[in-house]
Order: C-alpha cells, then structure tokens, then sequence
C-alpha cells in the first residue's frame, strides 16, 4: 500500500509540474519552433521558416468531400481508414507519420454563430472529460484567426508511456452574405508532447489558414 500511495504522490507532483511549466510556457513562445503568426503566414506563403534555420515545405490538401482546403506540411497525408475506400464527406483526418501527429477536421450537426462557439466547446470539453478522465485540461480560450474565430482547448494526456497533447477547436463555416453563422466545424491537432514546439503553432494556423471550398447551401446539406 505504502509503494503504490508514493506512486499515486509521484504522478500527481508530476503532473502538478507539467501544468506549471506549460503555464509558463504559455506566456514565452520561445520554446517554440516557429511562432503562430509567422506559422500561418509560411502556411499561405508556401514554406515554414523555422528558428533553427530549417523550412518546412507545404501542401494544399482537400477535406470534408471537396469542402474544405487545408494547408499543412507536405509531410501530412489523408489517413483513410480500411475498408473505406473513399474520404468521409463529413470528417477528414491527416497524420504526419514522421511524428505521430494528427490534424482533423469534421462538421458538427449544428448551426453556430460566433456567441455559440464557447458554450458548444464547453459541451464538447465536458463530454470528452467524460469519457476520457484521463485527460488533464491545461486552458481554453478563442483564437481570432484572419478569416474568422476559433473557440479552443488544450489537453494533455499522461496515460502510457509517451504524453501527448491535445489541440480542438470549434468554429462554423461563415456564410458569404450573412456573415455571422453557418454549420458547425471542429478541428482538432494531436502530437507527442516532445513535439509540441513545431505543432503547437500549426495546430492554430492550419486551423487559422482553412478555406471554404463551396457556398453554405452547398456544405449545409
């Protein structure tokens, strides 16, 4: 009883000093790779120049059955499941094999203006807490990105043997003439917490950098 109460101790100071340190990580990008808005501005430029020197080379790829453009690294691919044959009309998924991370999109059965995109996230974070309590909420906030605003939050998963984190975002695809609702859309980046320095900022700005590909009437059906 005594090793397994130091260990359940360990895990929680660990965790403890995992939160504090992206807390204070959250106000210095200097950990960072490449900052969020140099990120998304390599995105629509073509290339990503990193800190280190390095570029990154990027891809325009297609979502949510010819819905949705995306631009992310050349080094993410359209993961299809087995047996499906064909992408889904209505969720997309892109995974960079090099390091294990994930970026996807798929469209909520809901309309969403810009009021309901904080209490739609809340309902998504709830619901995930629920069935994932393994999940550690490290913040939530909205990102304004050029186009239109994203309500978020973070997680981090400390289960296994590599953590990783957790980027969702919720915004709607904006009608053209009204310009203040449409259908509901949700984003979401997944990496190795190691990784977090380069995807991190892509999280947002590939989310910052999606485009509508078709008119509302078109993508509300």
């Amino acid at each position: 009883m005594t090793d397994y109460l130091d260990e359940q101790y360990l895990t929680a100071y660990n965790q403890r000093l995992m939160h504090r340190k992206l807390t204070e990580a959250a106000n210095d990008d200097s950990w960072m790779s490449v900052g969020m808005d140099e990120c998304l501005e390599g995105l629509e430029r073509g290339t990503i120049d990193l800190r280190d020197g390095q570029t990154i080379g990027v891809a325009g790829r297609s979502a949510l059955g010819g819905q949705l453009a995306l631009l992310m690294p050349e080094s993410f691919h359209p993961d299809i499941p087995i047996g499906q044959g064909r992408p889904a009309p209505t969720r997309s998924y892109f995974l960079d094999r090099t390091a294990a991370a994930g970026f996807g999109v798929k469209w909520l059965d809901i309309e969403l203006g810009e009021a309901q995109l904080e209490p739609v996230r809340d309902m998504l974070l709830t619901n995930s807490l629920f069935a994932k309590p393994e999940m550690k909420v490290q913040g939530k906030g909205v990102y304004h990105g050029k186009k239109q605003p994203f309500a978020y939050y973070e997680a981090l998963f400390l289960a296994g043997a590599k953590p990783y984190y957790q980027v969702v975002l919720v915004s709607y695809c904006q009608r053209e003439i009204e310009g203040d609702s449409g259908k509901g859309l949700m984003a979401s980046a997944q990496f190795p917490l190691p990784e977090a320095g380069l995807y991190y900022p892509l999280a947002f700005a590939m989310a910052g950098a999606l485009r509508w590909e078709k008119a509302e009437k078109e993508v509300s059906r």
